[in-house]
Order: C-alpha cells, then structure tokens, then sequence
C-alpha cells in the first residue's frame, strides 16, 4: 500500500478529519491509517520513536491502554511518593510559568481572509499581499454578472468545509482583487490593531486597522477619519440598481433618503456597538458624527484627447439634505503630477449682440488649470449660488493638458473640508 498522494482525490475511502492547529488537514481512511497534509500531497502519520509527543500531531493512544508501574520488593516504600510530589510540584511550576508566558503574549486576532461588510452593501477582504473588494451574489445571473457595470475583474473563492470530499463553493459573493498601484504592506502592531499601507496615484496612503469581535473600523491617518464595517452580519441583498451603491449610506446615525430595508438597520444596531467600543481611538467617525450636506449625484465622464481644455466629467446633483453655499465647496483634481484645486465658475445667460439670441458664457474668467462650470438650476432667487437638485457641473481642462488620450485622476468634491463625492476619470 502506498504511503502518500499528491492531491485529497487519490485518498482511499475514509472522512476528514478536523484540521490541527497548524492549520494541517487530517484524513482517517478505512484501514484505520491516519493522513495528513504536507506542502507536496497527502501522506501516512507514522509515529516516531521518541519519549515527546509531535507538535500538531493527534493523539493514537488507546483510551483503554494503561500504565503499569513496577516496584521492587527491596526499594524503600517511602520513598518513591516523596520523589513523585517533587516531580509533580516542578511539573506545576513549569506549566504555570509557560502559562504566564504564553498568555501575556498579545496574539494575532482572526483578521485575514474574513469578509467585512460596508453600509454600502459591498464588502471587502484582506489577504497577505493584496485586498479583495466583495458583492453579494444572488445567483440570478451567472457568474457575477449582475456587477459587471462595476467593471470588476471577478473570480470564485473556495470554502474551508468540504463536502463528501470536494471544496465547497462560494457562491454567495463575487469576489475582485483591488488595486493597490504595486504596493501593499500589511503588518501586525500588536493590541488587535494591523497597519496597511497601500500605494495610491500621487504616493502612499496609510492607515490602521482596529479588530473587534464583530467588525473592523479603517482609521485613515491623513484626515483622522474612521470608518465602521461588520463582520457579524450576512450579505446584503443590493444589486446594481439599489440606492446602496453610494459609498456612504449611514451618516450621522440616519440612513441616507429613502433606503429602507432590514439589511440597513441591522448593520447601523451592530456598528453602534462597535462605536461604543471605538471611542478611544479618538478619530471622527461620519458614520455617527458627521452632521454635514448629504447629496447624491449622477455623472458621465467626457472625452479626453491630446488637445487643451477638454471636457472631464459631467456630474448633475440629483438629491441633497440642508442648504449650502457653493463658497464652501472645493474640486480636487488628483492627477499622477499631483492635486489641483478647480475654481468654480458661474455660467450666465447673455445675450449675443450679433444674433440676438441668449447663450451661456462663464460670469468671469480664471488662471487656475481647471475649473468647473456651474450650470445652476435655481439662480433668480439666490445671492449666491446654492447647492441645489438639478445643479450640472463640467469639469473642464483650463488652458492646460491634464488629461490626454488616457487619463489616470480622480476628482473629489468636498464640502468644508469633509469628501462629498469622488469619481474617477480613467
């Protein structure tokens, strides 16, 4: 018979065992020969002449087996207990200092490989060496396809269970690596906090991961800003036409507009006590403490060329909470040269003298290299522009090649200080 395998297919008829410590499978076959996995296949366990026990190995010893101690007639009979406590008191002593030890150790938390869910309905996943972004898969379509205008690159992802021998799969969530622009670095700092940083357009961007026991919180260390996902809850039920795809559903403790659903509420009851817990991290949570503009948006890039002044994106302003001055926006264009800040510039009705008909010029002109037309939808009433439903504004190069034939930049809207919207122009 044959002491080892390639693969868990050639096994010989048996079941699994759970997996060790090490994270090693077992497998018991019918003949009673235990299996274990090593990094080239499957082989026997074969139990080594040595007084120790094997790490990781478990245990072949018959329960009924028995010990059987033998004294001669002629050893003095008191003695042998004496020498037995005195073993034993060291034995305590040595499993209380190891103890001691090994518990004050501060271990790694289960981090790597679970799914952490966002209110936004999507998920993500940290690995060793890349991040994974998650979608809930409802099976309708196959093979993820109900995301494709996500313009993701999905793959399938295997269960740890096996079922009557084969991995199990995960059809559940659809599953896209994230890109991270060639650098990736995640590292344990001990108090069950990790340390990610990652490489982004213009640099690196870093930020800590806290593990709690049912979900993580992002503080991103640029903006001492903090962000709440959950682990302790299933998928969500979104598909690409639900209010969820806006990166932030809950904010300030209220769920944005009119999405109302189970998934929702019970992620905002399970990250209050994740919030609860978080205090001393002393970062700014949006999630509960944001009290700010909330707004939606509707965008369409535009057509870059080799030429000046093309169009970027056009982005409509399809629902807002509150009022709000324009003066208190900013446009960040992130671009692989660096950030430039666009002025905003009002568009007006005119009357050409040549034609007389009414066109839209800009209401003043600007030196800086974007700028971003503001096309208002309510202006007779306001003395100064107003953030309003209906709004369009197009990003527009000024003068200046910003983005050509392919363009790698990202545009931010915040609004005093806090990030509004993003979109990305490539």
């Amino acid at each position: 018979m044959t002491s080892w395998v390639g693969t868990w297919e050639e096994l010989p008829e048996g079941e699994w065992l759970p997996n060790d410590e090490h994270g090693r499978h077992w497998f018991l076959d019918h003949e009673g020969n235990h299996w274990h996995s090593d990094d080239d296949g499957y082989r026997i366990y074969v139990a080594e002449t040595t007084d120790e026990p094997q790490e990781g190995e478990p245990s072949l010893v018959s329960e009924d087996s028995e010990v059987v101690t033998s004294v001669e007639e002629d050893a003095t009979p008191r003695r042998t207990p004496r020498i037995l406590a005195g073993v034993g008191v060291v034995a305590l002593l040595v499993l209380a200092s190891t103890f001691f030890v090994f518990s004050d150790e501060d271990e790694e938390p289960a981090f790597e490989e679970v799914i952490y869910w966002s209110d936004s309905g999507r998920g993500f996943s940290f690995q060793d060496d890349h991040m994974e972004m998650v979608f809930p898969n409802d099976m309708s379509v196959p093979d993820c396809d109900e995301w494709e205008s996500e313009y993701q690159n999905f793959f399938f992802r295997y269960a740890d269970e096996l079922n009557d021998g084969a991995p199990v799969l995960l059809t559940e969530t659809c599953h896209s690596r994230m890109s991270s622009y060639n650098h990736y670095e995640l590292t344990y700092k001990g108090d069950d906090v990790y340390g990610l940083v990652t490489g982004t357009l213009t640099g690196f961007v870093g930020q800590d991961i806290h593990v709690f026991s049912n979900g993580i919180v992002l503080h991103y260390l640029y903006d001492n800003r903090c962000q709440i996902l959950i682990s302790d809850i299933e998928p969500s039920s979104i598909n690409n036409r639900s209010l969820h795809i806006y990166s932030e559903v809950i904010l300030n403790e209220q769920i944005r507009f009119d999405i109302d659903d189970p998934w929702t509420k019970q992620f905002l009851q399970i990250s209050k006590d994740v919030y609860e817990q978080a205090q001393s991290i002393g970062c700014f949570f949006p999630q509960f403490e944001y009290e700010g503009l909330r707004a939606m948006f509707e965008s369409n890039l535009g057509e870059v060329s080799d030429a000046v002044n093309d169009s970027l994106a056009t982005i409509t302003v399809s629902q807002h909470e509150y009022a709000a001055d324009y003066r208190d926006f900013q446009f960040l264009l992130n671009t692989e040269v660096g950030q430039v800040e666009c002025d905003l510039i009002g568009m007006e009705s005119v009357e050409n003298s040549s034609t007389g008909e009414f066109e839209m010029r800009e209401s003043e002109t600007s030196e800086a290299d974007c700028i971003v037309q503001l096309y208002d939808f309510v202006d007779e009433l306001e003395f100064w522009p107003s953030f309003s439903t209906g709004d369009m504004l197009l990003v527009k190069e000024n003068g200046q090649q910003l983005c050509a034939s392919t363009c790698l930049a990202e545009l931010q809207i915040l609004h005093l200080g806090e990030p509004l919207y993003g979109i990305a122009l490539d």
